[in-house]
């Protein structure tokens, strides 16, 4: 569980900003669950500062992932966890990936469609970010998992 909320969020991140940009946002995350013909929902906010990341879910648990360069600390129920992105090969790979071919700003109102990285296809078979009508900013992504479970994140930065 806690592997690919690091591996979602690090996903999002990569594909919505570059290294250089700052971004403030809140955040929903709707998991679709297929054969339980559910959705759960979090919410949280996001900020990232330069290669500072802070994504801290306000409901309807607590968590705060911070990353930091190579280095990923999560902080939930007083425990904390470290993963050094570096050493892990999903995580070279996606950043490798994302942040070649990613684009923040896109046509209005477009979908597009990307690779899934050969390390994440056992989970993943598609991955869009649509962008905004209005502003053609990336604002939803949403990743679609091997069994039919989805995961989309929308974000609604402050102005």
């Amino acid at each position: 569980m806690m592997h690919r909320l690091v591996t979602v969020i690090f996903m999002l991140l990569i594909t919505l900003c570059a290294p250089a940009q700052s971004l403030k946002a809140d955040f929903v995350q709707t998991r679709y669950v297929r054969m339980l013909n559910e959705k759960t929902v979090a919410k949280g906010r996001l900020e990232v500062s330069g290669q500072m990341v802070r994504w801290e879910y306000t409901s309807p648990f607590a968590c705060v992932v911070l990353i930091n360069k190579d280095r990923v600390t999560i902080n939930r129920d007083g425990k904390q966890q470290t993963i050094d992105t570096g050493n892990n090969g999903m995580m070279r790979a996606l950043s490798r990936l994302f942040s070649k071919s990613i684009a923040v700003q896109g046509k209005k109102g477009a979908t597009n469609e990307l690779a899934v990285p050969k390390d994440m296809k056992q989970m993943y078979s598609r991955i869009t970010v649509h962008y905004s009508s209005k502003t053609g900013v990336a604002d939803r992504v949403t990743l679609y998992e091997t069994e039919g479970d989805r995961t989309e994140i929308e974000l609604k930065p402050h102005p």
